[in-house]
């Protein structure tokens, strides 16, 4: 069996000496479970053991009792040990203690403490270009601040290629697969999560409804798109569906960790166009929306306007990922006159940059172009200026412009 090397396993490491536990969220089948196994010593599986749930509502606090650190692996399952765990936390002398791992987000209400000032939170997401050995993550993410010009050379991949990773995704238990088994099985999950989990977690019973809101968010990926529209897009004659409907699904898909909006960056211009603020609507793995679209990767080469929202989603996984490591936050600019931003990196200490997500690289001069107009509008003496600004593509060579634009290939960014 290949080791998967994950940008988490260091993260948890540090925030287990810091923390006395770690939640770690993330959409089912993104490498949980054995990512956090890794660094625990002792484990109570909820969602295999019977006997684990019982004794988690009878008498949680005696599962408590093991080597350290200890994993609960889907919690929710019992989520009294969540509320026994928080009781610990409170006595001294308890940092790295337990690990829980769930995949869905922590609930609130329901006599659960939401673990504010006891919890450290971690998102875990589908396998980025490096950890499935796509990126040689030759330029760093978070390098980009101090670097006023980067080189490097790596391959870039024919079309096909791009879209086989984007129809395959990043899940662990694909890797190494052939891409056409990797499509189906990908589209049994998203089934099984529509047909089984979501009817399950007494959260919707409609899967026929869920997966036409799915399927049009799907057509609308890496886009902005409104409630109204998608309900507009899945209602019938007989049978209007109203905003509020696909809000509450949409909520329910990123509890479940399906979907993740990305929010809207409000810094500082020097312009009368007002911001807007609207988050842009992304999958947690941009495979979910190529099994919902039925697309292949062949199909995608017919389709290449599709086939750019879609690599777009591919990127925007990776920046999260490689972001979370870097402990900076990912969001994207947009304003009335339409001027746009793909991905604003903003680090821990305010410094931040800008980047633009193109498939070809016969795009690049045009994304350059609107990064140095938003720069241009930045207002530097409210706002501190971009510390980079950068394309992300598809490309043989990772460069500066002249015009101080960095170009980047998807198969060399790294955390």
């Amino acid at each position: 069996m290949t080791v998967i090397r994950r940008y988490l396993e260091q993260e948890l490491e540090q925030a287990l000496s810091e923390f006395g536990a770690v939640v770690i969220e993330g959409p089912k089948w993104c490498g949980k479970t054995f990512t956090a196994a890794q660094l625990c010593k002792s484990h109570v599986y909820f969602d295999i053991d019977v006997n684990a749930r019982r004794l988690g509502t009878a008498s949680p606090r005696m599962l408590l009792d093991g080597e350290y650190p200890r994993l609960f692996d889907e919690w929710q399952f019992a989520k009294e040990i969540w509320n026994q765990v928080r009781a610990q936390l409170n006595e001294p002398g308890f940092e790295g203690h337990y690990v829980l791992t769930g995949s869905a987000m922590a609930p609130i209400g329901d006599n659960v403490h939401t673990g504010t000032g006891r919890f450290h939170f971690l998102t875990m997401r589908t396998m980025s270009s490096v950890e499935a050995n796509v990126s040689s993550g030759a330029i760093s993410l978070s390098a980009l601040n101090s670097a006023s010009t980067i080189g490097a050379k790596t391959t870039k991949l024919p079309l096909l290629a791009v879209f086989e990773l984007i129809c395959r995704g990043g899940w662990p238990a694909l890797y190494g697969e052939p891409t056409k088994s990797s499509i189906k099985k990908v589209r049994s999950y998203v089934k099984a999560v529509v047909n089984r989990d979501l009817v399950e977690s007494n959260a919707g019973r409609n899967p026929a409804l869920a997966t036409r809101v799915l399927k049009s968010l799907a057509r609308n990926v890496s886009s902005e798109v409104k409630f109204s529209t998608i309900a507009k897009d899945v209602s019938g004659s007989a049978a209007p569906v109203k905003d509020e409907t696909v809000s509450n699904y949409m909520s329910i898909f990123s509890r479940m960790m399906i979907t993740e909006d990305l929010p809207a960056w409000n810094g500082h211009l020097r312009s009368s166009y007002a911001l807007r603020t609207s988050p842009k609507r992304y999958f947690s793995d941009p495979s979910i929306a190529a099994a919902l679209l039925l697309a292949t990767p062949e199909k995608l080469l017919a389709d290449l306007e599709t086939a750019g929202l879609l690599f777009e989603n591919l990127v925007m996984r990776d920046l999260r990922v490689y972001a979370q490591h870097a402990d900076a936050t990912v969001s994207h600019f947009r304003d009335a006159s339409s001027l746009e931003v793909d991905a604003i990196i903003e680090s821990y200490d305010g410094t931040w940059g800008a980047i633009e997500i193109k498939l070809s690289d016969h795009q690049v001069d045009v994304a350059a172009a609107s990064l140095l107009k938003f720069r241009d509008r930045v207002d530097t003496s409210k706002q501190t200026a971009p510390k980079f600004l950068a394309v992300v593509t598809n490309t043989e060579y990772s460069y500066t412009r002249p015009d101080g634009v960095h170009v980047i290939s998807i198969t060399a960014l790294g955390a």
